[in-house]
């Protein structure tokens, strides 16, 4: 306890699963939608848990031989259970590969949680081996 604050993270664990599909709308997209369940469980919680069902759907697009792919999201959770909140998220990601091995992504996304809204980006140089 320093200066009248705990210093201990307070975490909150997750699991969720659900089912969904997945077609080709046209030759280089591949869109799909799943629902979900989710439990969150954690003192950071204001009751300690909070359940709901959750929507994700999305498009991947880009020729199939081309080094080139994107990504648009969205996904939406209503925990009805516990604490109570709407999460929601939508963004996209764009993906080059430079070399079989080698690539640059790029993703942005805009969240709400807990009544906080907050944008988020990413550039991540990714390495396969």
């Amino acid at each position: 306890h320093a200066g009248g604050h705990d210093l201990l993270e307070r975490h909150v664990w997750r699991i969720n699963g659900g089912a969904g599909v997945a077609f080709e709308p046209w030759r280089c997209g591949l869109a799909y939608a799943f629902a979900e369940a989710t439990a969150d469980a954690g003192p950071k919680l204001e009751d300690d848990y909070a359940i709901g069902p959750g929507l994700t759907a999305g498009l991947f697009f880009g020729p199939h031989s081309d080094g080139w792919k994107g990504h648009v999201f969205g996904h939406v959770t209503r925990f009805a259970l516990g604490s109570l909140s709407t999460q929601s998220r939508v963004g996209g990601q764009q993906r080059l590969r430079l070399t079989a091995q080698t690539a640059v992504e790029l993703e942005a996304s805009f969240n709400r949680d807990f009544g906080h809204s907050w944008s988020e980006g990413r550039l991540s140089w990714l390495f396969y081996f």
